[in-house]
């Protein structure tokens, strides 16, 4: 199943069955997109970190195109991949900012 979404703004709390319909059924099958303002690459700090572990062991792929809400210095620290013929990077195993001008 793909789900389409955004403005998660950080919100550790949008990945839920409250914002996300039946989340916590949701497999590897499954992929969730994100269309700008992701949020959780914004201060590069500890917290996101930690915030970025949790999603890491969600066992569906989260996608997500930049918007005007991002620290774009941050997420160009994170290496370049191709990915479904796109760059885009690789922020965790199944998280990756999908890059503009690409192709997926």
């Amino acid at each position: 199943m793909i789900y389409v979404t955004g403005d998660m703004h950080g919100d550790i709390n949008r990945f839920s069955d409250a914002f996300l319909p039946n989340e916590s059924q949701w497999t590897e099958n499954d992929y969730l997109i994100i269309c700008g303002d992701f949020g959780f690459i914004f201060f590069d700090d500890e917290r996101e970190k930690k915030q970025l572990d949790l999603l890491e062991k969600k066992p569906y792929t989260i996608l997500w195109v930049d918007g005007n809400h991002e620290c774009f210095p941050a997420i160009f620290k994170y290496p370049v991949e191709i990915w479904n013929g796109g760059k885009t990077h690789k922020i965790r195993k199944n998280i990756r900012h999908l890059m503009r001008g690409q192709c997926f």
